[in-house]
């Protein structure tokens, strides 16, 4: 589920994922890259800034979701 970029800043910030400092970075890339350039979501996936698993753990925190790790099962 992609989140739209101001949105997912917010979330990232309130849940402690990355700093404002990690954020303005990510937001180079993004302007960098130009009109037609990945969107946050992508940047902090693809460059590791976050795991996948962190970025799942927020989304089903903020859909009031257990998340379950499958291979700890």
């Amino acid at each position: 589920m992609k989140i739209p970029d101001r949105k997912l800043e917010g979330l990232l910030l309130k849940h402690g994922l990355m700093t404002a400092q990690q954020l303005e970075q990510a937001k180079s890339e993004i302007s960098r890259a130009g009109k037609h350039g990945p969107s946050l979501q992508k940047i902090i996936l693809n460059t590791g800034m976050i795991t996948d698993g962190e970025f799942l753990r927020m989304q089903a925190a903020e859909l009031n979701l257990p998340y379950i790790e499958l291979d700890d099962l």
